[in-house]
């Protein structure tokens, strides 16, 4: 019913329901909650290796005991408590090789039994993965968890050099022009959060041209979306000889899908400026985010990320990977089979942060 309403306005007011609906999103999203592990986590990422650690075993203890006292799931496994051995790094091997790795197939089968009893029910917020590889799964988290999946989101954009409140370009999923409209403008207007929105529903090969114009006439410190999207927009630049200056764009952040190397080539081409790409989860289990030399760095405080190793050659390591979420006490998820692949480096990374770092 609101989206056949939203269809039916007109520009200027899908403009306002656009600039509402980012009003409504921005107070639910930068809390005190945020503001706090942002500053704290800020901070932490230029912390040595042995104090992430350290934090990164007191999360997950934590993690470990209210899953084995109020899960379901994880109470019928009967696992020990969290390692007592004194060196932090070990702590976390140990107390996470007491867990099994967790299939997807057997989250599927009941997730219900992963909810954690403490958290009242009024707590709760509900959402599903994209079911790209399968059939999609409920998932519980509580807003607590939203903030600190964007608490790290948004350190990568702080340490890029942009703001929160910088204006940006946005390239995103959601259908928010009327896939009827033929002419543009195929974007609208977030004012709550500085953001236009195109759509990319509307990206052919004769209407490209409508959203170079308005890469070049909208003001934007940033760029955030799909890669496949913003590199066919930033195709079309390249192709009517009219990139962007370096320097007008701080950074084009990409995230969702995979990035591919000709994609990022082009971005950068058109945007002038460098791609800052993150791996994230809708189950709230990992988050990796890229540094300047192009390497994923896991964002330790707020995941581990382990490397069932099928390959390895002198300066890296590959396999699936398990991830263990330590953001979500809704529902915890240790050890999970996300369904990825990745190739982690042996040797720190030549960025100089602190922490594992994988192939981008």
């Amino acid at each position: 019913m609101r989206a056949e309403l939203y269809r039916r306005l007109p520009i200027i007011a899908q403009n306002w329901a656009c600039s509402l609906a980012g009003y409504q999103i921005r107070r639910a999203r930068f809390t005190p909650h945020f503001y706090s592990k942002l500053t704290e986590w800020q901070e932490s990422m230029e912390g040595p290796l042995e104090l992430l650690h350290a934090y990164q075993r007191q999360r997950l203890d934590r993690l470990v005991e209210r899953a084995r006292a109020h899960t379901e799931h994880y109470r019928a496994l009967d696992l020990p408590p969290p390692s007592d051995v004194q060196d932090p790094a070990e702590a976390i091997r140990r107390t996470l090789s007491a867990f099994p790795p967790l299939d997807k197939s057997t989250y599927r089968a009941n997730p219900e039994s992963f909810i954690a009893s403490d958290i009242p029910a009024r707590r709760l917020l509900v959402g599903h993965t994209s079911g790209t590889t399968g059939t999609a799964l409920p998932l519980w988290h509580t807003a607590e968890t939203l903030a600190e999946e964007f608490a790290v989101a948004y350190r990568l954009r702080l340490t890029a050099g942009v703001s929160l409140d910088d204006p940006y370009l946005s390239f995103g999923g959601k259908i928010i022009v009327p896939i009827e409209q033929v002419g543009p403008p195929y974007w609208r207007s977030n004012r709550a959060a500085h953001q236009i929105l195109f759509s990319l529903y509307h990206m052919k090969p004769d209407t490209l041209v409508d959203y170079v114009d308005a890469v070049h006439e909208i003001p934007a410190r940033y760029v955030h979306g799909y890669p496949s999207s913003i590199h066919l927009v930033g195709r079309a630049m390249l192709d009517e000889g009219r990139p962007l200056p370096p320097g007008r764009i701080q950074a084009v952040f990409t995230s969702s899908e995979s990035l591919l190397a000709f994609q990022r080539d082009t971005i950068e081409e058109a945007f002038g400026a460098p791609v800052r790409d993150r791996y994230g989860s809708a189950e709230f289990a990992v988050s990796m985010t890229a540094c300047a030399q192009q390497r994923l760095h896991v964002d330790m405080e707020y995941c581990i990320v382990e490397v069932e190793v099928t390959e390895e050659g002198e300066g890296w390591e590959r396999g699936p990977l398990l991830v263990t979420g330590l953001s979500n006490d809704a529902t915890p998820l240790i050890r999970y089979r996300i369904g990825d692949i990745g190739t982690r480096l042996k040797g720190p990374c030549g960025c100089g942060r602190a922490g594992d770092a994988f192939l981008d």
